[in-house]
């Protein structure tokens, strides 16, 4: 019987000393959170700059959206007036071009007129920087766009 009891007490103490050792200790808990804390700031790090290069990105494609309108207008002006005079006096103002200061030269490249280089400079503030992008092109006419401009300076003489 004896037997019986010390083999039931020893089994009671393993049992109390087990117990003690099953649960996390102070430090263990505050090293685990330590490691949780920083991987959580790292990757709120990775999202923030993330955002900003995705901000960026959509800036030059809207930019260069804009420009490519700018050169659409500028291209159809010039094969409607024939004339590098009335592409130089073109302003662009308005809801397509909103947070853009546009400015532009053109050039004739050549005596006739039938290539022109475009110069369109847009300007922008992105929070408090101002931004700046310039795009060169050079315009060229068909022969349909030149022999309709000769037709109507024709007619007007």
């Amino acid at each position: 019987m004896r037997s019986r009891r010390t083999e039931l007490r020893r089994t009671r103490i393993e049992t109390r000393a087990r117990g003690a050792e099953a649960g996390f200790t102070l430090m263990e808990v505050v090293i685990a959170m330590l490691i949780l804390v920083t991987g959580m700031v790292s990757v709120l790090a990775l999202f923030t700059h993330a955002v900003g290069i995705h901000r960026a990105a959509v800036d030059d494609a809207r930019t260069v959206m804009v420009a490519e309108s700018v050169l659409d207008r500028l291209d159809f002006e010039w094969s409607e007036s024939g004339s590098v005079g009335a592409v130089q006096a073109m302003t662009f103002e308005g809801p397509e071009v909103a947070p853009y200061a546009v400015s532009t030269s053109a050039q004739p490249i050549v005596d006739g007129e039938d290539a022109l280089a475009v110069t369109v400079t847009l300007e922008w503030r992105r929070g408090s920087k101002e931004q700046e992008a310039v795009f060169h092109a050079v315009l060229l006419r068909d022969e349909s766009a030149v022999r309709l401009a000769e037709a109507k300076a024709a007619r007007t003489e």
